[in-house]
This record gives C-alpha cells, structure tokens and sequence, in this order.
C-alpha cells in the first residue's frame, strides 16, 4: 500500500465518520444548554427568593429603626442629664467651700445673740435658783470654750504675724 491509497481510505473513512461525529458533539452539545438553562432558571428562582428575603429582612430593619432612634434621643438625654448634675453638684460644692467660713460666722454669731437674748429674758423674768445658776455658768463657760476654739485658728495666724514683725524688726536692728 502506497501513501496514496492510504490518503484516500482515511478520506472516505473520514468522509463516512465525521457526520456521525458531527451529530454526536450536537446532541452533546444541546445537552450542555439545557442543563445550563435549567441552572440558570433555578439560579434565577433562588435569586428571587432571595430578594423576597432580603425585602422582609430590610423591613423588619425598617421597623426597628424608628425605636432605635428613640433609644439613642434617650441615652443622650441621660447624659445630658447626668453632665447637668455633674456641673451643678461641682457649683455647689464649690460654692459651699468658698463660703464656709462665713456660714461659720453666721451661726455663731445667731447662737450668741440668742444666748444674749435668752440671758436678757431669764434676768428680767425670775430670779435663778442656785442649781439653774450654776447650770448657765457652766454653759458659758462651755460657749466661752467653744468661741476660743473657733478663734484659735485667727490667734494662731495673729501670734505668727506678730512673731514675724518681731523677726523682721531684729533682722533689721542688725
């Protein structure tokens, strides 16, 4: 066998074989197209169950927005709130700190007018019994006592200026 004839067997042979071929790559190949229009309609059919999904979900999102929002309005005004507490309750100890000395003053200060007062009224009403004489000494003293203790700071200060001056004064003698 030459190479001529075995050009012309795989010819007819090929001639014969490739229609066949031919209609078995096509019925393949429309296989192939359904089966990927059926995975396309499926897909198609989940996408949209998907989006009804996706659309309740974003509703219920929706419906919880709008209290959300009144937490959030809330929390804030507790903490306006709170600030607001904050900064008043620091005025008023602060202002309570400034002005201690002088509401110290004040009270005692009324508590020796009453107790002037009330000497004034028990003189001028009766005479006191011994034991209610010695009562009321024994009270003055203890308002004497307590009047000393109160001032004790201020004598203190006074005692260092005047025990300074002295200093300075000799400092300056020599």
């Amino acid at each position: 066998m030459e190479l001529d004839q075995l050009l012309n067997l795989t010819s007819t042979v090929a001639g014969k074989l490739l229609p066949i071929l031919g209609a078995v790559v096509l019925f393949f190949l429309i296989q192939f197209f359904r089966k990927l229009v059926a995975l396309m309609v499926s897909a198609n059919d989940a996408v949209k169950s998907l989006q009804s999904t996706l659309d309740s979900a974003n509703k219920q999102l929706d419906m919880l927005d709008k209290p959300m929002h009144t937490l959030n309005e809330i929390s804030e005004t507790v903490d306006n709130v709170h600030e607001a507490s904050k900064s008043a309750l620091r005025g008023v100890i602060s202002t309570l700190v400034d002005n201690i000395g002088g509401l110290v003053k004040a009270v005692t200060s009324k508590k020796e007018e009453q107790q002037g007062n009330e000497t004034a009224r028990n003189v001028t009403k009766r005479k006191d019994t011994p034991q209610e004489e010695t009562r009321k000494q024994e009270e003055i003293q203890i308002n004497i006592q307590t009047e000393t203790m109160a001032k004790e700071p201020e004598i203190k200060e006074s005692k260092k200026e005047e025990s300074t001056r002295g200093e300075e004064h000799e400092a300056g003698k020599q």
